[in-house]
C-alpha cells in the first residue's frame, strides 16, 4: 500500500489537486516527503495519481530499465507528442542519442566558438553594445528567451537562420503552444484524449511555420549532397543539429516532417528550460549585488589564463556554484518522471502497477537539512566551497553544476538527465553570464530593493515574466 497525501473527505483528492494547480504544490511535496521518507507516497492530480520516490528508492528509479519504467512514455504523456509534434517520438528517440553524443563534454569544444560568437551578437542586438552609455532597463525573461533562442538555433540550424526574427519568434511560440495544448489534452480522461488531441493537432501554426523554414534548409543540403556525391565534408554547415540528424538518416531521401519535429522537440527542452534558469540566475544576481564582483573576478581570472575557451568555463567554479545554487532554490518541483509500462517492484517490496507515473521530489530534496546546511538560505558559493574542501579533484568535480548526484536532481535522474544536453545548457549559460559580467554592470531598477517574486503553478516555479533589471556598460 502506498500512502496518499491528500485532504480528508470524499472529495479530498480533488481538493488537493486543486491546491496543486493553485500554487501549493511545494507544501504538498515537502509535507509528504517529511512524513513518508524514505518510502513511496502518492499525491492526486486531476486525471491520475503521481507516486513520489525518495531515499534509496531514487537510485532504483534512476537505474530502472526503460522497458519497465519508461522516460519516453512519460514525456509522450506529459507533452502529448503524438498531437503537439504530429508524431509519437517515443517510437524512436535517435535524436536524443545524437545530442547526447554530439554535445558530450569531449566534443563541446567543437561548437563553443559558434556559441560565443552568437552570444556576443545576441547581447549586442537585444541589450546593447559593450560601449553603450547610461543605464538601460532590460526586461529579463523576454530578452533572455530571444537571446537563448538565437544561440541554440545557431547550433540547431546554423547561421543565418538563427538570426531570422520570425523563426526565433516561432521557436518561442512553439514551446508555449505545446505547453498549453498538452495541458488541455491532459484535462480529459484517457478515452477522450485521442479525439481532443486530434482536433487540437490541426491547429499548430508554429509547427507549420517551422516546416516552412526548416524544410528548404533540408532540401538545399540534400541538393549539395547529391551534387557532391554524398560527401558530407562538402556541406558548408556540418556542425549543427540539422546536419547531424540528416547524416544519421543517411539519405538519399529524408523524412522532412520527422526532422522538423525532432528539431523542435530538442528546441522545446533546451530553449525554455535554459531561459527560465537564466532569468532566475539574473534575478538572484541583481538582488544580491555583493556577488557581482566575486563572480567577475572568477571569470576574469580564467579568461586571462585560458582565453574564451571551454577550459576557462570549466574552471569558473564560483560562477558554476552560483548557477547551481539558483537552480537549487528556484528550480522545478519534480524530476526524473517515469511511467511504468509493466508492473514494477522496489527492493522494499512496494509494488506499482503498469500505467503508474513516478518521479522524484526536487523541492523536498533540495531543502533537506540532512543534505544541505541551512537549506533555506541562499549561498551562491555553497558548491564552490564544497569543491574547495574536497580531498581531490575527482571528489570536487562531483559538486559541479553538471554532475549527476542524488542530492541535486534539477537535471533529472539516470541516463535521461535533462534533454540530454545539460553540458550544452551549462556552457551556454556560463558563456552568457561571463560576457555580461565582463562587459556590463547589472543591478535592480532604481527604487527596487527586493528580488522579483516567483509564481508557483503545479510543480513549476516561474520567474516574474515582466520584471526588469538595469544594465550599464563597464567601458
Amino acid at each position: 500500500h502506498i500512502p496518499a497525501v491528500k485532504d480528508d473527505g470524499i472529495f479530498g483528492s480533488y481538493a488537493t489537486a486543486s491546491k496543486w494547480i493553485r500554487g501549493m504544490g511545494r507544501n504538498i511535496i515537502t509535507g509528504g516527503y517529511k512524513k513518508h521518507k524514505p518510502q513511496l507516497f502518492r499525491i492526486p492530480m486531476w486525471d491520475h495519481w503521481l507516486t513520489i520516490a525518495s531515499g534509496p528508492l531514487l537510485e532504483e528509479l534512476a537505474n530502472a530499465p526503460e522497458d519497465e519504467l519508461s522516460f519516453a512514455a512519460s514525456v509522450d504523456d506529459t507533452i502529448q507528442t503524438t498531437y503537439t509534434h504530429r508524431m509519437p517520438l517515443r517510437t524512436s528517440d535517435y535524436h536524443l542519442q545524437i545530442v547526447r553524443e554530439r554535445l558530450s563534454p569531449a566534443k563541446m569544444g567543437n561548437i563553443h566558438a559558434a556559441l560565443l560568437d552568437e552570444t556576443v551578437s545576441a547581447v549586442n542586438d537585444e541589450i546593447g553594445p559593450a560601449d553603450m552609455t547610461g543605464w538601460k532597463p532590460v526586461q529579463a525573461l523576454r530578452t533572455i528567451q530571444m537571446m537563448v533562442a538565437r544561440v541554440t538555433s545557431r547550433i540547431w540550424v546554423g547561421n543565418p537562420g538563427c538570426r531570422d526574427a520570425e523563426y526565433l519568434k516561432m521557436s518561442v511560440k512553439f514551446g508555449l503552444h505545446v505547453m498549453v495544448v498538452s495541458r488541455i489534452i491532459n484535462l480529459f480522461p484517457a478515452v477522450l484524449k485521442p479525439l481532443i488531441g486530434t482536433l487540437l493537432s490541426y491547429y499548430n501554426p508554429s509547427l507549420k511555420k517551422a516546416t516552412l523554414y526548416i524544410k528548404p534548409l533540408i532540401i538545399e543540403r540534400e541538393r549539395l549532397l547529391h551534387r557532391n556525391g554524398w560527401d558530407w565534408s562538402e556541406l558548408p554547415v556540418r556542425d549543427d543539429l540539422l546536419s547531424w540528424l540528416m547524416r544519421s538518416e543517411g539519405g538519399p531521401h529524408f523524412d522532412y516532417s520527422g526532422l522538423v519535429s525532432r528539431i523542435m522537440n530538442i528546441n522545446l527542452a533546451s530553449l525554455h528550460g535554459t531561459s527560465l534558469v537564466l532569468t532566475q540566475v539574473m534575478y538572484d544576481l541583481v538582488s544580491r549585488p555583493s556577488y557581482v564582483a566575486l563572480l567577475r573576478d572568477d571569470i576574469t581570472r580564467q579568461v586571462n589564463k585560458h582565453g574564451w575557451t571551454k577550459t576557462s568555463f570549466d574552471n569558473m567554479t564560483m560562477l558554476d556554484s552560483f548557477i547551481k545554487e539558483s537552480m537549487r532554490t528556484t528550480g522545478g518541483g519534480l524530476a526524473g518522471r517515469r511511467q511504468a509500462v509493466k508492473p514494477f517492484r522496489f527492493s522494499d517490496g512496494t509494488h506499482i502497477s503498469a500505467g503508474t507515473f513516478i518521479c522524484a521530489p526536487v523541492w523536498a530534496i533540495h531543502a533537506d537539512e540532512t543534505l544541505y546546511k541551512d537549506p533555506n538560505t541562499f549561498n551562491g558559493l555553497r558548491f564552490h566551497e564544497m569543491r574547495m574542501n574536497s580531498h581531490d579533484d575527482s571528489e570536487g568535480i562531483r559538486h559541479s553544476l553538471v554532475s549527476s548526484r542524488m542530492d541535486f536532481i534539477s537535471f533529472g535522474l539516470g541516463k535521461h538527465i535533462w534533454s540530454p544536453g545539460r553540458f550544452f545548457a551549462a556552457l551556454e549559460m556560463k558563456t552568457f553570464l561571463a560576457y555580461i559580467l565582463l562587459n556590463f554592470d547589472v543591478k535592480l531598477p532604481d527604487g527596487q530593493t527586493e528580488r522579483p517574486p516567483n509564481t508557483y503553478v503545479g510543480s513549476a516555479c516561474v520567474p516574474d515574466r515582466k520584471a526588469s533589471y538595469a544594465c550599464s556598460s563597464l567601458v
